[in-house]
């Protein structure tokens, strides 16, 4: 999937609004793709197998345990690292970004622009 984004963040002084390029796809992209590598099933096999244990588990399943949270806490922490990198127009006032995979046509997007402007126009909470 294709994302191509924008964001106009509100300026003290100068121009009313400033261009951001989304650059994020990408960062978005590798998120994502952590998130899925967030298999937790050997960790949640080895808890299990310890706590089978009773209140003696062996030194092998304690140590199963700890080798496979390691194992997810580095997935998370890389998660977390990745994540950080999502900056310009996450922090954006306006945020636009068009899924090019399922918005293909000029004629789309205008549709989508009067749409927005339409509520937009007739919204309360602006003057």
């Amino acid at each position: 999937m294709a994302v191509v984004g924008l964001g106009y963040t509100k300026q003290a002084t100068g121009a009313q609004f400033a261009y951001t390029s989304d650059s994020n796809s990408a960062a978005v992209a590798t998120v994502k793709a952590d998130v899925a590598a967030l298999v937790y099933t050997t960790l949640a096999a080895a808890i299990a197998t310890a706590v089978a244990d009773g209140a003696s588990p062996t030194q092998a399943h304690v140590t199963a345990i700890n080798t496979a949270w390691g194992t997810f806490k580095a997935l998370v922490d890389t998660a977390v690292t990745d994540a950080a990198a999502l900056a310009g127009v996450t922090d954006a006032d306006v945020k636009v970004s068009v899924n090019t995979s399922n918005i293909t046509t000029k004629n789309q997007l205008t549709q989508i622009w009067e749409a927005f402007r339409s509520w937009y126009m007739t919204n309360a909470s602006f003057s």
